[in-house]
């Protein structure tokens, strides 16, 4: 074998954002199947992303429109361009 072929592929990390109490534990638990999860609030995404992230998966209740506005505000800057986005509504 080659040393390339023994290489493990680094896992993917994840950031789970919530506005559910119990920060989405059962969508986490999901998510943990392939990859690191690090679960926050939607109140607490960063204003710049991790530089390992490989995207983000926001769970949200559409009937807050607060809510969905600051999700809205962090995610549209320039930092968040080209990260992939899930939305779990």
């Amino acid at each position: 074998m080659t040393a390339l072929a023994n290489k493990t592929s680094p896992k993917r990390r994840l950031l789970l954002a919530s506005d559910r109490g119990d920060q989405s534990s059962e969508l986490a638990r999901i998510l943990r199947s392939v990859g690191e999860v690090d679960t926050i609030s939607t109140a607490e995404i960063p204003e710049k992303p991790a530089d390992n992230l490989s995207g983000i998966v926001v769970d949200i209740n559409l009937r807050s429109p607060e809510s969905v506005q600051l999700v809205r505000n962090k995610l549209r800057t320039e930092a968040y361009r080209e990260m992939p986005r899930l939305f779990v509504l």
